[in-house]
């Protein structure tokens, strides 16, 4: 499910004080179809500034044409940070990162062999679980390749 910014929100993120702040990745939707990764977001009267890595502002675009994706908090195997909307390969299958309003989860399917019979699973974790107990790779995000959705639907 897209998230966009409200308009009528006024916020602003900013990373690298001394207390940690959620990072964010930001997708201009459009004809621009970019990711970035501001140091901060400044959202005001249905507009988004995007900052650059100095803070100051840098790119001006339309509140509903910017999808904020949240860091998890946690990386792949790879050292990748991961974000809502990465779609991740998790041995055999694929999952999509997405947040309930209190936590990051992923539900994937898991093929297992009981008494020489395979059994399919419905598995929901969320991402520091995932993390802990899988090899988790992630190959992409559902803005820049919304192709891989359908490795998610399996």
């Amino acid at each position: 499910m897209q998230q966009t910014v409200s308009t009528d929100l006024i916020l602003k993120i900013k990373r690298g004080d001394t207390m940690k702040i959620q990072k964010y990745r930001a997708w201009v939707t459009g004809t621009e179809n970019v990711m970035y990764q501001p140091r901060e977001v400044w959202i005001n009267n249905g507009e988004v500034w995007l900052s650059n890595a100095k803070g100051l502002p840098e790119k001006k675009v339309a509140a509903d044409k910017v999808i904020l994706s949240r860091a998890t908090g946690y990386k792949d195997q790879n050292d990748v940070e991961m974000f809502k909307g990465d779609i991740l390969k998790i041995n055999d299958t694929y999952a999509e990162i997405d947040y309930d309003g209190s936590c990051f989860l992923v539900s994937f399917i898991e093929k297992v062999k009981e008494n020489q019979v395979d059994k399919n699973y419905l598995v929901i974790l969320t991402v520091k679980e995932l993390v802990e107990d899988y090899k988790v790779t992630v190959i992409g995000n559902v803005y820049a390749n919304p192709e891989l959705k359908e490795l998610v639907k399996g």
